[in-house]
């Protein structure tokens, strides 16, 4: 008997399911007919002791699951006489192609030489499938005892498409750059870190069903090279749509200028940079407003401007709302407006910039890298300021109006879509 399970598992701990496509954010109590019990088909397995083999495979997925579920199998108890090989779903369909169906394989071997898989439960030294039973019953035959001369070591198999792969010796370099190509062609492989796990493989599957090649998960040369290519071609596109959009934007923004801060009024230069914050002209505007603010200045009570001194050092919406109740037609109510304004939104998007910034650090950005980014910034028009390889105010309003441009999320911090789009075609290798 033998039961094989591939796809999304939960667990409560004690138990585990395989969730069914049909599930949809599941929960422990919802359950229900959308995912399958593993201690059910255990039970099931343990009918034919000796003759039991369950395999899983499991692969992440983006469902959202309630607090008394998470993701994975928990701890499982094996019947007797029950083996069960645990591994990446597309080394599991290999083995059964390999050995499951083979009269005389044996499987306890295959699986214990297969680095890619683990073993458990009933495993004795040798498990063949007899030639001459039916192809769902195994038998297990006695372990050999005597001396046995050293195996030849063994050949690559060259047919073998993850021979093929391994043959080319890819470093971790060239393992980025394929995962960088990947996810600019939109096949996302969970990280640009040179590690192919199953995000990457399960990317690697999509591309090549897309492009006629089989499904190996592996890649061989021509198929890198082709894959490099469709990237460089797609970067292109993407940075000549980029370019397109960022000229638009300067049209508006240029525009909007002329009817607006351009005038040097005080309400003008509020609109504007209530419309473009990271405008072209957003740094000349607010000089300008400082200006303003300074000649104010000479033309208020020695009690206005104290007080208006003192909402400025608190900074805080209370001590600019202390001063309108002071001075609700004042000088600078205008600019306590505008400021309380910016500071409620500035609070409404604390958590999800602290989110980016929490994000940005998980990069682990090298210098090097770091003053690649500015470069390229400044290269693309986006001025990051001093191209130091380190983050300022000026780097983060460069950051924003790229993203703003790309159609990326604007946080001003990087993440790995705006990282990769930034040196999509650069030829640089993305360091950590």
């Amino acid at each position: 008997m033998v039961i094989i399970l591939t796809g999304h598992f939960v667990t409560d701990g004690a138990r585990s399911w395989l969730s069914t496509t049909d599930a949809r954010d599941p929960g422990l109590f919802s359950l229900g007919g959308t995912a399958v019990s593993i201690e059910s088909l255990l039970r099931l397995l343990a009918a034919a002791p000796g003759r039991a083999i369950l395999m899983i495979g499991s692969f992440d997925d983006d469902a959202s699951l309630d607090p008394w579920l998470s993701e994975g199998i928990g701890a499982i108890e094996i019947p007797q006489g029950v083996m069960v090989i645990r591994g990446e779903p597309r080394e599991l369909a290999n083995f059964a192609e390999d050995f499951l169906i083979e009269p005389g394989a044996d499987i306890a071997a295959a699986a214990r030489e297969n680095s890619s898989l683990s073993l458990t439960g009933f495993a004795p030294l040798s498990w063949r499938i007899s030639a001459g039973a039916s192809e769902n019953v195994v038998v297990q035959q006695p372990v050999q005892t005597q001396p046995q001369a050293p195996a030849p070591l063994p050949q690559p198999n060259l047919s073998d498409p993850k021979s093929i792969e391994d043959s080319l010796g890819l470093t971790l370099d060239a393992r980025r750059e394929i995962q960088r190509d990947l996810t600019i062609l939109d096949y996302n492989t969970r990280g640009i870190d040179g590690i192919f796990g199953q995000g990457t493989r399960r990317a690697i599957a999509n591309w090549q069903q897309v492009n006629g090649y089989p499904q190996t998960t592996y890649l061989s040369a021509d198929q890198i090279q082709r894959l490099d290519a469709q990237a460089s071609v797609r970067a292109a596109e993407l940075e000549a749509e980029a370019e397109r959009k960022r000229a638009e934007q300067a049209r508006l923004d240029e525009a909007y200028w002329e009817e607006t801060g351009a005038r040097g009024t005080e309400v003008g230069l509020r609109a504007y940079l209530e419309r473009y914050p990271d405008g072209i002209h957003s740094e000349q505007a607010r000089a300008a407003l400082e200006e303003i603010a300074l000649a104010k200045r000479q033309n208020v009570s020695v009690e206005e401007r104290a007080s208006w001194d003192a909402a400025r050092a608190i900074n805080t919406v209370a001590s600019y709302q202390n001063y309108l109740t002071l001075y609700p037609n004042g000088a600078f109510a205008s600019d306590a407006r505008a400021n309380i304004t910016e500071l409620n939104r500035s609070q409404a998007d604390a958590s999800s910039i602290a989110a980016a910034a929490e994000a940005e650090q998980r990069l682990k950005l090298n210098p090097i890298t770091a003053r690649h980014v500015e470069a390229r910034l400044k290269t693309l028009g986006f001025d990051p300021g001093v191209v130091d390889g380190r983050f300022d105010d000026s780097t983060r309003r460069a950051l924003r109006r790229y993203q703003a441009s790309r159609d990326l999320s604007v946080t001003g911090y990087l993440n790995e879509a705006t990282l990769i789009r930034i040196l999509a075609d650069t030829g640089i290798t993305i360091n950590r």
